[in-house]
């Protein structure tokens, strides 16, 4: 016969202090947890995973949900970045400690990895569920954005020499990002062509030293300029956006291409060929 009083089971053990009301406790369950249950564990009967799937998720859940509480009440930057962090390895896509990160890096006057943070939170969005990021979040990114150009336009415009050095993360060059040439005809050939244009229009435009150029693959679910100049799209400092298509009518190949400024909407420059 077994004795249940001398088995410990540490997921049981977690589910107790989670569920506890003493804060130690509750510190004591999130040091416990160190990853899925049963992790690595493969077997091939579907009864087992339909069991252990949810239960997997329950516990995730309940994890990342203590966190989200001990983030909330932290002070400390250095914790803060730590609780974010771990939050995110359990959950890329959980917006509230993308924000963290960006706060704590903003507060301490890393307005650069804040706005990365922002891009980084996109793209996971994009990638995990197919959406964009929540109105706070594009909240918080422009007003970080928009606090850092009065800083860069404040320096610029003070008589007096600057005495501390601006960041090397930071570029003061116009940015500009090249959004995936679309193909626009039945052929699928064309798709290899017009990532060809993509990667030519890239590394023509490298050649300009005063120029900042993005890559913006993650922008291909945008879709349209229309996506763009409503603000469902956001590339981080990003000053014009490239735009184009190909499209084959019979034995004629035609290349659309255009420049606009996605705060404004307005068209730079547009050509066809």
């Amino acid at each position: 016969m077994i004795d249940h009083a001398m088995i410990v089971v540490d997921a049981l053990v977690f589910d107790a202090l989670a569920s506890s009301g003493n804060d130690e406790d509750r510190l004591r369950a999130e040091s416990l947890y160190l990853g899925d249950l049963l992790d690595g564990v493969q077997l091939k009967d579907e009864g087992f995973q339909d069991w252990l799937q949810p239960l997997r998720e329950r516990l995730r859940a309940k994890v990342i949900a203590l966190l989200g509480e001990s983030l909330d009440n932290a002070r400390d930057a250095a914790r803060c970045i730590a609780l974010a962090s771990r939050i995110l390895e359990l959950d890329p896509t959980d917006e509230a400690a993308h924000r963290a990160l960006m706060r704590t890096h903003a507060a301490q006057g890393r307005d650069n990895a804040a706005l990365k943070q922002f891009v980084i939170c996109r793209d996971r969005l994009n990638q995990e569920l197919g959406v964009g990021p929540s109105r706070h979040t594009i909240a918080l990114f422009e007003e970080i954005r928009n606090k850092r150009r009065r800083s860069i336009k404040s320096t610029t415009n003070d008589d007096k020499p600057a005495t501390v050095q601006p960041s090397p993360e930071i570029s003061e060059k116009s940015t500009i990002a090249v959004q995936p040439f679309e193909n626009m005809s039945d052929d699928p050939a064309l798709a290899h062509f017009a990532t060809g244009m993509t990667h030519d229009i890239i590394q023509a435009l490298l050649r300009h030293r005063w120029l900042a150029v993005i890559s913006a693959s993650n922008m291909m679910r945008a879709g349209s300029y229309a996506m763009v100049a409503d603000g469902q799209v956001i590339e981080a400092n990003v000053d014009y956006l490239v735009t184009g298509n190909v499209l084959k009518a019979g034995d004629r190949l035609r290349i659309s291409i255009q420049m606009v400024q996605p705060k404004s909407g307005e068209h730079i420059w547009s050509e066809k060929l």
